[in-house]
């Protein structure tokens, strides 16, 4: 679980650091990607993700 939160803030820094932050009406619209890719790294390691609904609470936390 500490990797893919870690992957999730490395997003954010990327994010930040590529320019796509200045870009956007509010940096919230960021969560989407990074809960995505998030999701996608427990997949792939099999590891059951505390968030079931993932995609939701991508949605959510995304909204400006």
């Amino acid at each position: 679980m500490f990797r893919e939160i870690l992957l999730h803030e490395l997003v954010h820094h990327v994010q930040r650091n590529t320019g796509l932050w200045d870009e956007w009406a509010c940096p919230a619209i960021g969560e989407t990607e990074a809960y995505r890719l998030g999701g996608r790294y427990l997949r792939q390691t099999r590891t059951a993700d505390p968030l079931p609904n993932r995609n939701f609470w991508a949605a959510i936390y995304a909204r400006c």
